[in-house]
C-alpha cells in the first residue's frame, strides 16, 4: 500500500471530525449576538479561527502524548493515529505542536476594540433573564460536567417551572384545597 500524501497525513493527524464540536460554542454564541447586539465578524472570525486551531493543536498532542507513551499500540481499539502508523516521526509532530501554538496565540490576540466589546455584549447579557443566561450555561456545561451538570441542568429545569404560573397555580390549589385550573394553560407537544 502506497504512503499517503504529506497533506492527508496532516489532515488525518488534525483529525477534522472534532472540529464541530469546538466550533459549536463559537457559533451559537455569535447566532445569539446577531439577535441581542452588534455582532462583530471579525470578532467571530478570530474566536472561530482561535478555537479551530486550538483543537488541532490538541488532537496533534494527544496524539503525540499516547505515542510517546506507547498507549497508541496494537491492543488499541479504532483507527490508528498518524505516529502509530509511523507517517509522522515524534519530533515532527512535536514541531507540529509548538507551531499550533503559536499559530493559535497569534489568532487570539487581543483585537484593539476587543474589550470594548465584550463590555458591551456583558452589559446587553446582564439586562437578560438571570434564569434564561443560568439555563443556557447548564446547557453548554452538561456534557462536560458529566453526571453532575446534568444534574445541575435538571434542578435548574425544575426551579424554572416551579417559578412559572403554571406551578404557582398548582401549589395553590394544593393549599387551597381545590382542582387546579390548567386549562387556561397552553398544551406543548
Amino acid at each position: 500500500m502506497a504512503k499517503p500524501s504529506l497533506f492527508r497525513i496532516w489532515i488525518a493527524a488534525a483529525r477534522l471530525r472534532t472540529l464541530p464540536l469546538s466550533m459549536a460554542g463559537i457559533v451559537a454564541g455569535n447566532a445569539l449576538a446577531i439577535s441581542h447586539t452588534g455582532f462583530s465578524w471579525v470578532l467571530f472570525a478570530s474566536t472561530l479561527l482561535t478555537a479551530i486551531t486550538f483543537q488541532i493543536l490538541s488532537n496533534f498532542a494527544n496524539d503525540y502524548g499516547d505515542g510517546v507513551k506507547g498507549t497508541d499500540n496494537d491492543n488499541r481499539v479504532g483507527p490508528k493515529r498518524v505516529l502509530q502508523k509511523k507517517l509522522i516521526s515524534k519530533k515532527t509532530l512535536f514541531n507540529a505542536i509548538v507551531l499550533m501554538g503559536i499559530a493559535g496565540l497569534i489568532v487570539a490576540m487581543p483585537l484593539a476594540d476587543l474589550e470594548d466589546i465584550t463590555v458591551e455584549w456583558c452589559q446587553i447579557m446582564q439586562q437578560r433573564s438571570p434564569l434564561a443566561l443560568r439555563m443556557l450555561k447548564r446547557c453548554m456545561n452538561a456534557e462536560l460536567d458529566g453526571q453532575h451538570g446534568l444534574m445541575q441542568l435538571a434542578g435548574d429545569a425544575t426551579l424554572m417551572y416551579y417559578l412559572m404560573d403554571e406551578a404557582q397555580e398548582g401549589k395553590n390549589a394544593f393549599l387551597e384545597k381545590r382542582a387546579p385550573n390548567f386549562k387556561q394553560y397552553p398544551k406543548f407537544p
